[in-house]
């Protein structure tokens, strides 16, 4: 059987600046300016790839505000 590519996901990290503004709906989720946004610490990541290979987290920002972000890489074993 061939090796199914990976998965890349970006996520909000909780360094961001929204992380903590506007209205807080629990479980890191908060609505800001009309968008709820779920936001991820390092330990949430890697629970969240149980059953899965992670291949590369990796921290990162964008834009002007920035928003701080990961890139996480990941594939079925």
């Amino acid at each position: 059987m061939a090796r199914r590519p990976p998965v890349r996901l970006h996520l909000r990290h909780t360094a961001g600046a929204h992380y903590g503004a506007g209205i807080t709906h629990g479980d890191g989720v908060y609505e800001h300016g009309g968008f709820a946004m779920h936001f991820f610490d390092r330990d949430l990541v890697d629970a969240l790839v149980d059953g899965w290979t992670l291949e590369q987290v990796h921290a990162f920002e964008e834009g002007d505000l920035p928003r701080r972000l990961w890139r996480i890489t990941q594939s079925l074993p």
